[in-house]
C-alpha cells in the first residue's frame, strides 16, 4: 500500500514536468526565430 502513495505522490510532480517540457519544446524554435529575426534585423 505505501508504494501506492508514493506513486500517487510522485504522479502530479511528473505531470507538471511532463508538461513544461512540452512547453519548453514548443516555445523554443519560436523564441529562437524571432531571436533570429530580430539579430538579422538589427543588423540590416
Amino acid at each position: 500500500m505505501p508504494v501506492i502513495g508514493i506513486c500517487v505522490a510522485i504522479l502530479p510532480v511528473l505531470a507538471v514536468l511532463a508538461v513544461t517540457a512540452v512547453v519548453k519544446a514548443i516555445l523554443l524554435p519560436f523564441s529562437a526565430v524571432r531571436l533570429l529575426y530580430r539579430s538579422h534585423a538589427a543588423r540590416a
